[in-house]
């Protein structure tokens, strides 16, 4: 048994690792694409663009990958993304050498599609892997977290060091690189379930494994859960608006706190700090919240978090009440990070919830559920 719990804790720690470099990959480029981009004659709105179908790709793929998970199954789901997320990092440095500008477009377009493509499959197999262990769940947000920062930091070092090509072809090939790790670890999730599945011990302690055995019979004899069922359950809706509308908050926070902390003469340092203040307090939420969660705290939490994200964007801008202050503003900036994270870690855990109350099967329900709530945090 001893053997089991280090071979699983092995598989997730492999997941993480390959989360938090996917996750980079979406803001590796940022600190220094839109001036490259700009010297091989793409315009500022097409430079946007190729940041944005990032996220349209990774909204659009997440449903597929979702329902699609149970038959493809999770080791080759999440091979093949990260493969494709690897590779099309690697192909995306090589664009430096191409200078005709359209040629140069089309193919950025092209490998930021795949990007997003892999990233789906890696997230949405990792919630599917996850979604029934609230501490792991808690781990790859933070890992989301995480990923977001690094890629930043090391796409701006990497770059200063030795430009456009290097910061994706070194994450590229880490990226590739965790493919042997996932399948070892992930044949070792599949040993453990199997494991699992089959025993069948019962003795007068082991009350709490009969309930287990008995869920599953019952588990089994439900219906299994299709989309459109899925878009039926009244508080699966309104999860979904929660998840939405925490992406939201994240996408319209950066550019628009931004322009109003500089238009208030806020330094730079001072701006960077307020951002890294958010990620930080979102980072450790994440993991607090993980520790906690339960069936019965779920909601609660996700209530609180929508509270304290609408108080967050209250303190950002207190003028409208009380003359400006950076130091009153600067405390929303980790309440917000608090309260986003409190809203995304218990959704999946509240969705699953209710699909089981609603009488259907929760294995199936996983993939679906991993899927759907990914790609609505995508498209807010």
């Amino acid at each position: 048994m001893m053997v089991d719990d280090v071979k699983q804790v092995i598989g997730f720690v492999v997941i993480y690792f390959t989360v938090f470099l996917s996750s980079s990959t979406f803001s590796l480029m940022a600190p220094f694409f839109p001036n490259e981009a700009l010297n091989k004659g793409m315009s500022t709105s097409v430079t946007g663009y190729v940041f944005s179908i990032y996220g349209i790709s990774l909204m659009t793929m997440n449903l597929l990958v979702g329902k699609f998970l149970p038959i493809f199954g999770e080791k080759n789901v999440i091979v093949i993304g990260t493969i494709l997320n690897g590779l099309s990092n690697i192909a995306f440095g090589c664009l430096y050498y191409v200078n005709d500008s359209q040629l140069f477009t089309i193919l950025c377009f092209v490998c930021r599609i795949i990007e997003g493509i892999g990233d789906a499959c890696i997230e949405t197999t990792a919630y599917c892997l996850t979604s029934a262990k609230n501490k792991a769940v808690g781990s790859i947000e933070s890992c989301i977290a995480l990923g977001n920062i690094f890629g930043f930091i090391f796409g701006g070092v990497l770059f200063e060091y030795s430009g456009f090509c290097l910061p994706f072809i070194v994450i590229g090939l880490l990226i590739v690189t965790c493919v042997p790790f996932l399948i070892i670890s992930l044949n070792f999730h599949n040993e453990i379930e199997f494991e699992k599945a089959g025993e069948t011990i019962i003795d007068e302690e082991s009350s709490k494994n009969i309930t287990k055995i008995s869920e599953t019979e019952t588990d089994s004899k439900r219906p299994k859960l299709s989309f459109s069922q899925l878009l039926t359950i009244p508080e699966i809706i309104i999860t979904g608006f929660v998840v939405a509308f925490s992406g939201i908050d994240l996408a319209i926070f950066e550019p628009f706190i931004q322009t109003f902390l500089q238009s208030r003469n806020i330094g730079q340092i001072l701006i960077s700090t307020s951002f890294a203040a958010s990620a930080i307090a979102y980072l450790f939420t994440a993991i607090f919240i993980g520790q906690i969660l339960e069936s019965e705290n779920s909601i609660n939490i996700a209530t609180i978090g929508s509270f304290i994200s609408g108080v967050a964007f209250l303190f950002t801008d207190p003028s409208f009440i009380i003359p400006y202050d950076f130091r009153i503003s600067f405390f929303g900036f980790p309440l917000l990070g608090m309260g986003t994270s409190m809203m995304l870690i218990p959704s999946i855990r509240v969705m699953l919830d209710f699909v089981i109350k609603s009488g259907y099967e929760e294995k199936c329900a996983q993939s679906l559920i991993s899927g759907f709530r990914t790609s609505l945090f995508a498209f807010g």
